[in-house]
């Protein structure tokens, strides 16, 4: 006996209390239909409550809540046994699904069958209305394309995902509010080669947008990046290069010059320890000064005065600060551009661009011009005072740029939509004339969008700049 007929027989005894075989629900259709239009009593209410070790129920319950659960449950089970009849003949949900996916594009992933399976229980959560979702093949291929209409051409003009949700997708579920299924599509990333994203199977799936075997997503001819939350702009290496460029440039020791600003910012934290351990405090700028071994010191940190909390943070600061890899992008970055001062704009334009994440970068000359014009136009903002260990917003914004222009002068795609995986929020940007043109367009957008940046901090990263848009 099935789980659905014994709870079937359950209603159908409790309500009637002399059930007989003839009043039965001969299908679970037939049961479906009784439970959620039949008022179900108290009784069963009770029988249907949550129960713990011992058998007894765990207390009251809102009325009909169980009922409705068990209701939708049933549906559920009913749309999963039904064929769907087309002109082809019968298919299912399974079937419908998969069919969608091969058409987008999606037939190359590695476990397509797990994908459908995944997808069509994340439809089988809604209530659907199967006369239209039967259509869903050919809706998808013949409507109009909102991504490219919204968003595509109307770069910099931010979007909501729901707002990319065809009224053919709507249809297909009986409260026309498609947005839970959306949300949950999102999330889900197939198995392919190159590695897929978030967002990229849900777009193909609510519109026309295939999914590219070179790439991402493929809008009419176009290749279109999908960058999420923590979109890295790819590289091959070249960022592990970049202190040795900067020491060219700057013709001396940049590893000093970084070891000397963490040294000044550790003693400033230094400065913060409470008046009262003011002998100890000199003690230890006195050792850091004197580039006493780390162990030294930490030995006077063990005898002195302060908390096992105080000497713990004490010791992170310390470990930061005077153990410095000699490649480390980020600290050859800062240790550059602390001596703006002293360095021509052409240095400090040859600084920025050796901050690339290609190599190869084939108008060279061209895009460093341009990054001497906005050096010249926005000094004071890129190269202002700061605190050692972070850059201004705008040379971040600018370096980020940078890392997004030689990504698609590598990768050739005609723009990227940056994502906010939280809010489902969305923006393009396209690519238009040579590389210089697009780093000062890209500058400005991001400046414009104001997301935050990180720069790695890492030997190994290839790719220093990385992008997430609040927004």
């Amino acid at each position: 006996m099935s789980q659905d007929h014994f709870l079937s027989k359950i209603y159908e005894s409790v309500k009637n209390k002399t059930a007989t075989p003839s009043n039965k629900p001969q299908n679970l259709k037939q049961a479906y239909y009784r439970v959620i239009l039949e008022q179900i009593n108290e009784d069963t209410d009770i029988l249907m409550q949550d129960r713990d070790a011992e058998n007894k129920p765990t207390g009251d319950v809102e009325e009909f809540k169980i009922s409705d659960q068990l209701a939708k449950q049933i549906k559920s089970n009913i749309k999963k046994e039904i064929q769907f009849g087309t002109s082809e003949g019968k298919t299912n949900l399974n079937e419908i699904i998969k069919k969608v996916l091969i058409s987008s594009n999606w037939g190359k992933t590695t476990d397509l069958n797990l994908l459908v399976e995944i997808v069509t229980s994340i439809f089988n959560k809604e209530e659907l209305l199967i006369d239209n979702i039967i259509k869903y093949p050919q809706l998808i291929e013949s409507s109009k394309n909102l991504l490219k209409e919204k968003l595509i051409d109307n770069p910099q003009s931010g979007i909501n995902l729901k707002d990319l949700i065809p009224d053919w997708f709507k249809s297909f579920f009986e409260t026309n509010d498609a947005t839970n299924v959306v949300d949950a599509l999102w999330n889900v990333v197939p198995n392919t080669k190159p590695n897929s994203g978030r967002g990229e199977l849900v777009l193909t799936m609510i519109s026309p947008t295939k999914k590219s075997p070179q790439g991402d997503l493929m809008v009419d001819s176009s290749l279109v990046e999908v960058k999420g939350s923590n979109g890295v702009m790819g590289g091959d290496g070249q960022v592990l290069n970049t202190a040795q460029e900067l020491n060219e440039i700057l013709k001396g020791d940049l590893v000093g010059v970084s070891k000397a600003n963490r040294k000044r910012e550790l003693i400033n934290r230094l400065n913060e320890i409470s008046p009262r351990h003011e002998q100890f405090k000199k003690i230890i700028i006195q050792q850091v000064e004197n580039d006493v071994s780390f162990e030294e010191i930490k030995k006077t940190i063990d005898a002195g005065p302060l908390s096992d909390k105080g000497r713990e943070r004490l010791y992170k600061t310390l470990v930061a600060s005077l153990t410095i890899p000699e490649y480390n992008f980020r600290d050859s970055l800062l240790a550059f551009f602390s001596k703006y001062e002293f360095l021509t704009e052409d240095q400090l334009a040859e600084g920025i661009f050796a901050a690339r994440n290609y190599k190869g970068v084939s108008s060279g000359e061209s895009i460093k011009n341009k990054i001497k014009e906005i050096v010249v136009s926005n000094k004071d903002s890129l190269f202002k005072k700061h605190h050692e260990r972070f850059f201004t917003h705008e040379m971040q914004s600018l370096i980020a740029a940078l890392h997004l222009c030689c990504y698609q002068e590598k990768e050739k795609f005609k723009g990227i939509v940056f994502t906010n995986d939280t809010n489902k929020n969305m923006v393009y940007f396209g690519f238009e004339g040579d590389i210089a043109q697009n780093l000062n367009n890209a500058y400005s957008f991001i400046l414009k969008f104001k997301p935050t940046i990180s720069l790695s901090m890492s030997k190994m990263q290839a790719a220093a700049g990385f992008i997430f848009f609040k927004m």
